[in-house]
């Protein structure tokens, strides 16, 4: 098909072109550099990203898209637009009241077949969760090898693509109508066939692309080549339309959509839905993640160059370099000085001075006791995260229960606003000593003068099976206090972290924090943009630490690492093997940070 639009191309000479395809291209990046060359020669500037529709529809959908620019010098100026994090669940597009659900309805042997393979729960629709890629054949049972590999896969957890129902023991499929809405076609789409058992009518709707998704990509493709007259909130302003246009007619998702759409853009005409005015709590732990982009955001360019990149392998493709001194990186090229042994300041063209990092700081068994204490004790009130409007404040039963995977922030000590962008006046919830005494030991050991005062932070919580999962580009600049160090302390999984300036140009350095590594931002790089676009979605956690001994003696002259610290007198709680095997889990499948500043 590709050389049928090739030829076309040749002979139409569109001005821009786009195009969508599956994100096989990526692991044969021989056919995706074949088809890049393919446009080169019919002299058009090709650049393409790897996007999931999770973020805009309730499926999981990774895709490669590329635009291709007829006028070469476009592609210079051209930044891949951010898609608004939605947080949509399959929920939102069940039909409700079906006249005759026996038609979709599978046969005990179909449903037997599926239970052989893995646990219904994971075949059934979850109603905090979008469902698994919508694919031509609907009706297909997955194979017995690799359904049991899939189900146990952490980042899916399972298809999620049954419907439960109430009068019969068997699941149903989705019906037509409803994988129209997974697609985010409009209700007023016109299904031309029955849904019968024999037919495969919603396999037209797997093949086909999600219109909005095109859509928010395509608006800035044409400003972008002065062939759309309007401006980016009208563009805009049409997507929301079809988002919203894909609901069921009664459907009371409406405003939350609207809300989340608008805090994610960032640029929607005030004078469009105008009832959407409430910032949704439960998505606001990714501060200022809303920024309207420069002509110039080299900060969203080397975003947009990771997004989709959950693999440690796959960021060999990105352009810029990984720093990951844990896996050997050279760092002599931003390590300003050795502070101390273990504590390095960084320095680079276009940075901030105050920037330390602490690689392997925190030992193994206290990263488990720290991350314990916070499961076990500091999520819960008066500690407020994005689930306390729900009335949800319960996330760990000797384990994990199921409101842990909703889990996205907790506010520690002064207690955060995040619609008001403020913080209480009054302090009401106390910031853990041990976490306080942690962070005065970091900055003593960065050799900051003055007393450390730790009175608020916040539990970021990345779950490696949610991709839309991430911190947006942004500055700390909401505390009265913007010079005292922020501490930052990772554990888990690794997290990509980026590094800039005091503004969007100044192209940021790419960080691979990994579980124990410690970051501290102080004095003027307080206001340096940071974020953390992507997660890596396996622990790939560091036994051999010879990589980390090599990379470090080259910028100590031959001095190896110090060990990693106990912190032992702090007094964090005693984790026993049941505990300890629990928290370890979920820490393989979770990227836990904490950010402690004074208000």
């Amino acid at each position: 098909m590709i050389f049928d639009v090739l030829r076309i191309v040749e002979c139409k000479k569109p001005d821009l072109v786009l195009l969508e395809n599956v994100p096989g291209l990526e692991s044969t990046g021989k056919v995706l550099e074949i088809i890049k060359q393919k446009f080169e020669d019919l002299g058009y500037a090709v650049s393409y990203s790897h996007i999931d529709a999770v973020n805009l529809v309730p499926q999981f959908r990774h895709r490669i898209y590329f635009v291709c620019f007829k006028d070469k010098a476009l592609l210079e100026s051209w930044v891949w637009p951010t898609l608004p994090e939605l947080n949509r669940s399959v929920k939102e597009v069940i039909e409700v009241g079906l006249s005759d659900p026996s038609i979709f309805t599978l046969t005990e042997s179909q449903w037997q077949k599926r239970l052989d393979i893995a646990d219904k729960q994971k075949f059934l629709i979850d109603d905090s969760l979008p469902t698994c890629t919508l694919t031509r054949n609907l009706k297909r049972a997955p194979g017995k090898n690799s359904g049991k590999k899939f189900a146990s896969n952490q980042k899916f957890n399972g298809w999620h693509n049954l419907v439960p129902q109430v009068n019969s023991e068997c699941p149903r499929y989705f019906t037509p109508r409803e994988c129209a809405r997974l697609q985010g076609f409009p209700e007023s789409y016109k299904l031309l066939h029955e849904f019968t058992a024999d037919t495969g009518v919603p396999a037209y709707f797997g093949n086909a692309v999600c219109p909005p998704v095109i859509a928010i990509f395509a608006g800035p493709a044409l400003l972008h080549c002065n062939l759309y007259k309007k401006d980016l909130p009208s563009a805009q302003n049409i997507v929301l339309d079809m988002l919203l246009d894909a609901l069921p007619p009664s459907s009371t998702y409406r405003k939350d959509i609207e809300t989340k759409f608008r805090r994610g853009r960032g640029t929607i005409s005030p004078k469009r839905r105008k009832s959407a005015t409430n910032v949704d709590v439960s998505t606001a732990y990714r501060p200022d993640e809303s920024v309207t982009p420069t002509k110039n955001d080299a900060f969203r360019e080397v975003e947009q160059s990771l997004r989709g990149k959950t693999l440690l392998k796959q960021l060999s493709d990105v352009p810029d370099t990984i720093l990951d001194i844990r896996r050997g990186s050279d760092f002599t090229s931003i390590v300003d000085k050795i502070v101390q042994p273990g504590v390095l300041h960084l320095s680079w063209e276009g940075s901030l001075p105050g920037i330390f990092y602490l690689p392997n700081r925190i030992a193994e068994k206290t990263q488990t006791a720290l991350a314990n204490d916070i499961l076990n004790k500091w999520l819960e009130p008066p500690n407020k995260s994005n689930l306390t409007p729900q009335g949800i404040d319960n996330f760990w039963d000797c384990g994990p229960n199921d409101s842990i995977n909703k889990l996205r922030w907790v506010t520690l000590g002064y207690q955060y606003d995040w619609g008001l962008r403020e913080y209480e006046k009054v302090q009401t919830a106390a910031v853990p000593f041990p976490l306080i005494e942690i962070c005065k030991s970091v900055a003593k050991s960065c050799n900051i003068s003055e007393e450390l005062v730790v009175d608020a932070g916040i539990i970021n919580l990345y779950h490696a099976k949610r991709t839309s999962d991430r911190l947006g580009g942004h500055k700390d600049d909401a505390e009265p206090d913007c010079v005292s160090p922020l501490v930052s302390i990772s554990l888990g999984l690794p997290g990509v972290f980026l590094l800039g300036g005091d503004s969007r140009e100044v192209r940021p350095k790419i960080l691979i924090l990994r579980a124990g590594d410690v970051l501290v931002l102080s004095g003027a790089a307080r206001q340096a943009y940071h974020g953390v676009p992507v997660i890596l979605s396996k622990p790939d956690y560091v036994r051999d630490e010879s990589l980390f001994r090599e990379a470090y003696k080259k910028i100590s002259n031959g001095v190896p690492p110090p060990k990693a610290m106990d912190f032992e007198n702090v007094n964090l709680g005693v984790v026993s093997d049941m505990a300890k095997q629990d928290v370890n889990a979920f820490l393989k499948k979770t990227r836990i940070n904490l950010s402690m500043r004074r208000v």
